[in-house]
């Protein structure tokens, strides 16, 4: 399926009053807007937005115009035709904006009259314009049943199982590259962007089997959108809002915060957007503090606590900890009709025996019964929390590994699982990378939870580890003391 682009049926209104809610917009503003957007490539219309003729004459240019989109900046007026009780005009007055006309000491009465309405039938709509909505009602209830219906409208089938065993011991940022390639190659309804980091955060293995889209290229499946993440991620909710294709964006994890009101709208309208976030903790390196997350995943699970109108979580975050958990990671987020985040590691992680992993979220990496101590974490702590365990042994503490991969995921399961993977009545330490307060829902005391209190600093991953003290010998220690 051809990812068609069609820019010139893109109509953008802009409404032009000078009026902002404490002052003109001339004493903040200087831009000109018409200059800008020309500037973009669009075409721009210019027009009296109080007039319908011009309004109607605007989008007959508007939708005739075969190359570019369209912006129709309308020069209206605030509270148009507004007065007060004295007849005095309070058109273009700041006031109007934020308020109702009476306590803009406009009169509803006299504004009202002047308008030729009946303030005691508020609701009555005058007869030619009755006619004229009964006359677009029947046009598109004509064009519904003779409009073909588009392939974009079809069910999208995902299958992964003929994908071949993923490598052992490598990044989840690469395992998750070698699940975008399989996409690309065998499901053509994937759309994938990249802020201008696909070689880093290896969506570029979806470009193997597709090519960028440009001007000159429809077929193309990939979007190199540059260092622009939001607008990456409003391009995406507007893809899944037309429908038919998945979309998939990716960058680092820190640049989330340039995408969050897009995100929260996709929350919201529950949109299918899958978001690729790479680069998941402070080990990522020599870049320093401004590219190390330490809070930004406690930002994004806080819409996994939010319901959606269906009352599921607005959003699901998945946090894999090797290979096996990407890839359920990914079968998982595929299937959801909600918005879904990965999180990904700059850094190989180890491979680990986890013959228990299921689809539901969260489980126990081992097989220890009646353990003295459960270890919760979940993406690159999961191995440290395995190496802490076999410290422990050595110490005659009995311990066992839980992986919460999917907080949401896991909160909807039942109570009885949840209890059987946490029990209420057994000790448990958390690991996390980010802040603490990431682990707080399931261990209850912070002084349990081993967490970041600062932002990162500009070293080598294995030197930022003994710097925080995610080493196994520390966090062996900490756990000794919390647990006298």
């Amino acid at each position: 399926m051809k990812f068609i682009i069609i820019l010139n049926n893109l109509i953008m209104f802009y409404d032009s009053n000078n009026v902002q809610l404490s002052t003109n917009v001339s004493d903040i503003s200087s831009e000109n807007i018409k200059q800008k957007y020309e500037s973009f490539g669009w075409k721009v219309l210019e027009i009296d937005g109080n007039s319908v003729g011009e309004i109607d004459a605007a989008l007959t240019i508007a939708k005739n115009e075969k190359y570019a989109p369209t912006l129709i900046i309308g020069h209206t007026t605030m509270a148009k035709h507004a007065i007060d009780i004295n007849g005095n005009s309070l058109e273009g007055k700041i006031s109007t904006h934020g308020q109702s006309l009476s306590k803009a000491k406009g009169s509803v009465q006299h504004t009202m009259d002047k308008l030729g309405g009946d303030l005691t039938n508020p609701f009555n709509i005058f007869e030619d314009v009755q006619k004229s909505i009964a006359m677009i009602i029947e046009e598109k209830v004509e064009a519904a049943y003779t409009r073909p219906i588009s392939p974009l409208n079809n069910c999208v089938n995902i299958d992964l199982s003929s994908l071949s065993k993923l490598e052992e011991n490598i990044s989840t940022r690469r395992a998750s590259g070698h699940i975008l390639e399989h996409l690309a190659l065998k499901h053509d309804n994937f759309v994938c962007g990249s802020a201008d980091m696909c070689t880093t955060d290896y969506s570029s293995y979806f470009l193997k089997n597709t090519s960028a889209i440009s001007k000159s290229n429809s077929a193309g499946r990939f979007l190199q959108c540059g260092v622009s993440e939001l607008t990456m991620a409003a391009i995406m909710n507007g893809i899944a809002l037309h429908g038919g294709f998945i979309p998939i964006c990716s960058t680092y994890l820190i640049f989330s915060d340039y995408m969050k009101p897009a995100m929260r709208l996709a929350a919201m309208m529950r949109l299918p957007v899958k978001y690729m976030f790479s680069h998941d903790d402070f080990r990522v390196g020599e870049d320093g503090a401004t590219h190390q997350p330490i809070e930004q995943e406690a930002q994004l699970r806080l819409l996994e606590k939010i319901k959606n109108s269906n009352g599921n979580p607005s959003l699901y975050v998945f946090r894999p900890a090797n290979t096996e958990e990407t890839y359920i990671s990914w079968n998982k987020m595929l299937s959801l009709e909600e918005p879904a985040v990965i999180l990904l590691t700059k850094q190989p992680v180890e491979s680990f025996e986890n013959t228990n992993i299921n689809d539901k979220g969260g489980y126990r990496v081992d097989n220890v019964q009646d353990p003295e101590l459960i270890l919760v974490a979940n993406g690159s702590d999961v191995g440290l929390a395995i190496k802490v365990q076999t410290r422990l042994k050595e110490k005659n503490v009995k311990a066992s590994v839980v992986s919460i991969y999917s907080f949401g995921l896991f909160n909807t399961q039942s109570s009885e699982y949840c209890r059987h993977i946490l029990p209420s009545n057994t000790m448990k330490y958390g690991i996390t990378s980010g802040v603490y307060s990431n682990l707080l829902e399931f261990i209850k005391d912070e002084n349990k939870i081993y967490g970041m209190c600062t932002y990162g600093m500009s070293a080598p991953a294995e030197s930022l580890e003994n710097h925080f003290g995610y080493t196994v010998e520390n966090i062996s220690s900490q756990i000794g003391r919390s647990m006298l």
